[in-house]
């Protein structure tokens, strides 16, 4: 368990008194082994004991409810004006007023009754416009600000929640997999695009908002030798934020580190006979090899972390499905082994990446995005429209608000509407 700084030198000075001062300074990581065995309080950011989890083995704990891993799901209908495909929306975030969402041409801003109140600039290439979005958006709360990476131009463009254009920031070629880490910084990891060019020596990057890099951190895999590749591998370099901590997860690695201004700290390890190791990373014959990742391409759906939960997307030749990582018991348990009720257009049959929503609906759920440490899914109108019997009856016979809310949704929705958005709170 990393702690603050502050908090780490406390604990080390009462051991130290405790033990009448004997333990030498090379002896930190020691002490920080036995302050992760205190007891903590459920609302405390607490990491597995051994630091480490073995999320690479073949697991057969099955854990498909969204119950034993969530406290809440909430349900907002998109209006059908603009219509919306679900398969081109890159990313979703909120605020306390509002939801932003990011298709492959535009910026949408509804609030929390699914109304929509503007887009967002517009395409084209003249003063608050854009040629080619790319994922995730860039939200602060505390300024109302929004802030979108245009791809083509190498620019990131911000604009107030009332829409208006402020300001253009240039950005090198290069920048890609933009995250906004604080309000002085953006956290920056290497695109698959980049990975065997000169530059790319870095996993990881700090910019100001002045768009020049500040400091960056040198990747334990790349570049590597591109002689032999058969294909570049997914964009899959997952950074997330966890009770004001954020860590990151470079594609290939076993080791998820904390991200701090100053460096990147190992802090926990992926471990299991099923890992690719490096030569295995590019290849398409992987066997019965598994990773982090998937065929989705948003940047922020791969690991999802709350304080008590750490949720991987795994792929592998025969399947999809979360690894689940309880950090109080240390449980391995995955999703999987049940007939789906219904297929999404744009999944396959091997897709297993899916919990089962008991607490409100009985409807299938996916966790596609996440902003400000919630989980958020999309319900396609088609798949709702099918099922609408079976949701329905659950709600019925498992009444809650939420619920009474959903059923007067769905059963006035067509298959032609935009989807419903289900935002998650993890335990």
């Amino acid at each position: 368990m990393l702690v603050e700084n502050m908090k780490t030198y406390i604990y080390i000075i009462l051991l130290f008194c405790l033990l009448g001062c004997s333990n030498k300074a090379n002896n930190t990581s020691s002490i920080l082994s036995e302050i992760d065995t205190l007891v903590v309080e459920e609302d405390v950011n607490i990491r597995p004991e051994d630091k480490h989890i073995p999320i690479y083995e073949e697991i057969s704990e099955y854990r498909n409810n969204l119950s034993e891993i969530a406290s809440e799901i909430s349900f907002v209908k998109l209006s059908n004006e603009p219509l919306v495909r679900d398969f081109f929306i890159y990313d979703i975030q909120s605020t306390d007023q509002f939801i932003f969402l990011m298709g492959p041409q535009l910026i949408y801003q509804y609030d929390w009754n699914g109304n929509f109140i503007r887009q967002i600039g517009g395409k084209g290439q003249g003063p608050g416009e854009y040629t080619n979005l790319t994922a995730p958006l860039m939200i602060d709360s505390e300024n109302k600000l929004l802030y979108a990476h245009d791809l083509h131009t190498q620019q990131l463009l911000v604009y107030d929640f009332d829409g208006v254009f402020k300001k253009k920031v240039n950005l090198d070629r290069n920048a890609s997999c933009l995250t906004m880490y604080d309000s002085i910084l953006i956290a920056e990891r290497t695109s698959s695009a980049y990975r065997f060019l000169p530059y790319e020596g870095k996993a990881f990057a700090f910019r100001g908002y002045n768009g020049k890099i500040v400091k960056s951190f040198g990747s334990y895999l790349y570049p590597i030798s591109r002689d032999g590749l058969e294909h570049y591998g997914p964009d899959v370099n997952p950074l997330w934020n966890n009770d004001g901590n954020f860590y990151m997860l470079e594609y290939g690695n076993d080791t998820i580190y904390q991200v701090t201004k100053e460096t990147l700290i190992p802090d926990l390890v992926l471990t299991g006979k099923l890992a690719l190791d490096r030569d295995g990373l590019f290849k398409k014959d992987t066997k019965d090899k598994v990773w982090v990742g998937g065929p989705l391409m948003k940047p922020n759906s791969y690991v999802f972390e709350s304080n008590r939960f750490l949720l991987f997307r795994m792929y592998a030749a025969t399947e999809i499905y979360y690894a689940i990582c309880d950090k109080k018991t240390g449980q391995i348990s995955r999703t999987g082994h049940q007939d789906k009720r219904y297929e999404f257009d744009y999944k396959g049959e091997k897709s297993k990446d899916y919990f089962i929503d008991d607490l409100v609906s009985n409807m299938v759920v996916d966790p596609l995005y996440q902003s400000s440490g919630i989980a958020i899914g999309l319900i396609p109108a088609p798949a709702i429209v099918d099922d609408r019997d079976n949701i329905t009856n659950f709600i019925d016979q498992h009444p809650t608000d939420e619920g009474t809310k959903l059923k007067e949704i769905v059963t006035q929705m067509t298959e032609e509407d935009n989807s419903i958005v289900c935002f998650i709170k993890f335990k």
